[in-house]
């Protein structure tokens, strides 16, 4: 398995899960519980030192941070709550140890491999996040899209389910207050990209842009993934002549991000088929339009009010990319209403994705859940 496809989906090895299975089997096993009755105690099996209060996590782990704040959390639990995002090596032994002490898995599904970005490594993927889908008391899909997805690619079950789409704190990521003033307008693409193609195509619509007679920058925020990503970018902007218009910031931590959405007008989420991403919903608490493709999960967090997103045709095999011509044309659309759409964006953010909300809706959850063990009254 490359590298690339591991660190993208925190995937291990067939060697690794063997060995994690083995050294943390026996242990468990001898650490037997009972599910305390009462209030929802979760456990996250040791992502990161999250039942601890410790330890810092990214990715697919961040949203554990909202419910180890706003739960109890350790050891013993009554509640395993996995995300497939972010899934430990040994997480067999950890559902098999949850089933056997009584305990309830709750399973937070993403995403899943298919042979447009994973290549032949797809099976071997959702093999592994099969595991805690075949087995999980409770589904909570990302979208509808990743049930769809999960159902098609990894394992199709009837267990009890809902759609609970990722959340943002709107009091935290919110408009700045006072409004940039509308030129230069300032495109924003951010996030960790893996792909080229996201980039790239951003710089071309910049380039169609200027070449239009529109008053546009651009901002890239986040690391670049792909191989031979820093002089490839360079290299691109020399060609289409975009020096002094393009401003790249690489890492940022999570408490600048509401800064760097609040620079610019308007997102540019390119990825094709991402079945829930976070940013374009702190995009849209922070204000933000956003412009992107019609694929995975973005109609449903978009709607028809927030941002333009362009069709495309549906593939498992080829990761597709809205040209430039048709991204100016619904750019022009979002500029020419750019206050419906600003104000539908953080309107959208606040009624759908509070995390406050979730966590609610979650906690409700959680309490039917241990009310069916008998564990809650």
């Amino acid at each position: 398995m490359t590298n690339f496809i591991r660190r993208l989906f925190s995937i291990p090895s067939r060697s690794q899960q063997k060995l994690a299975r083995r050294q943390i089997a026996n242990r468990l096993r001898r650490n037997q519980f009972r599910p305390p009755v009462g209030e929802p105690v979760l456990n996250f099996a040791g992502i990161l030192g999250l039942d601890s209060g410790s330890g810092t996590v990214s990715g697919g782990a961040v949203k554990l941070l909202h419910l180890r704040d706003s739960f109890h959390t350790g050891f013993p639990f009554n509640i395993l709550y996995l995300v497939s995002s972010a899934l430990p090596a040994e997480v067999q032994p950890y559902v098999d140890w949850a089933h056997d002490n009584g305990a309830i898995v709750v399973l937070n599904q993403n995403g899943v491999a298919y042979p447009a970005w994973a290549g032949q490594e797809s099976e071997s993927i959702n093999r592994f996040l099969s595991i805690p889908l075949k087995q999980a008391d409770f589904v909570l899909y990302q979208s509808k899209f990743s049930k769809d997805a999960s159902q098609k690619l990894v394992w199709k079950r009837d267990a009890p389910s809902t759609i609970l789409y990722n959340c943002v704190d709107v009091g935290f990521f919110k408009p700045a207050p006072i409004p940039l003033p509308r030129e230069p307008w300032n495109l924003l693409v951010i996030g960790s990209h893996w792909e080229s193609y996201r980039v790239f195509r951003a710089l071309e619509l910049l380039r169609k842009c200027l070449d239009r007679g529109l008053n546009v920058q651009l901002t890239v925020a986040g690391p670049f993934r792909w191989e031979g990503a820093d002089e490839g970018f360079s290299r691109r902007l020399q060609e289409l002549g975009l020096q002094g218009r393009v401003e790249r910031f690489g890492e940022y931590r999570q408490k600048d991000a509401p800064d760097i959405y609040r620079r610019a007008h308007i997102l540019l989420h390119l990825k094709y088929k991402d079945p829930c991403p976070t940013v374009p919903i702190e995009a849209m608490a922070c204000g933000l339009p956003v412009l992107g493709s019609a694929t995975g999960g973005m109609p449903e967090l978009i709607g028809d009010s927030a941002g333009k997103l362009i069709s495309l045709p549906d593939s498992w095999d080829e990761l597709l990319v809205p040209d430039a011509e048709s991204l100016f044309t619904a750019l022009q659309e979002i500029m020419a209403r750019f206050d419906d759409f600003r104000k539908a964006a953080r309107n959208r953010a606040e009624t759908l994705f509070s995390h406050t909300s979730w966590i609610e809706i979650q906690r409700n959850l959680f309490r039917n859940l241990l009310k069916q063990k008998g564990y809650y009254e």
